[in-house]
């Protein structure tokens, strides 16, 4: 006599099973892509923070995005800091950086100078450890969520 066992779904579950390093991957990856969204885009880093007297007539003032006002007309010599952050990956870690801007780590690096922070430029790591919370819940939810894709549903 056999014995025949049917499983419900069986063909539908190994092939999740079968994705599942590639789904976890595109999961790292767009909870990577959230977070690091959510990193860049609080001031002080993507977002200016308020201005100052600096950027404010009478001339030379500096005016963001486009350059140094003069009595003579704008330099246009804005390299447009809040415009050029990157997302990398590779594998399932990402990678956040702003390149293409000469003073990119004066602004937003270890070594920035005392008075950059007193203006509200923050380092993109201490944002990145105050937001380590915020950011470990987007990495869960996303996470948990390919992980019920795989097994559940």
């Amino acid at each position: 006599m056999d014995l025949i066992i049917d499983i419900p779904n069986l063909d539908r579950i190994r092939e999740r099973i079968m994705r599942s390093p590639e789904l976890l991957i595109e999961a790292f990856n767009s909870a990577g892509d959230t977070a690091a969204k959510y990193l860049i885009e609080q001031e002080g880093l993507a977002a200016y923070p308020p201005e100052t007297a600096a950027n404010r007539p009478p001339v030379p003032y500096y005016i963001r995005g486009v350059g140094t006002q003069t009595a003579a007309g704008n330099r246009y010599n804005s390299e447009r800091l809040g415009e050029h952050w990157t997302i990398t990956h590779q594998g399932n870690v990402t990678a956040v950086g702003n390149i293409g801007v000469s003073y990119a780590d004066k602004i937003h690096g270890e070594f920035q100078p005392p008075n950059i922070a007193r203006i509200g430029w923050r380092k993109l790591s201490a944002a990145a450890e105050e937001s380590e919370d915020e950011i470990a819940k987007i990495y869960e939810a996303l996470v948990v969520e390919a992980i019920e894709e795989i097994y559940g549903g």
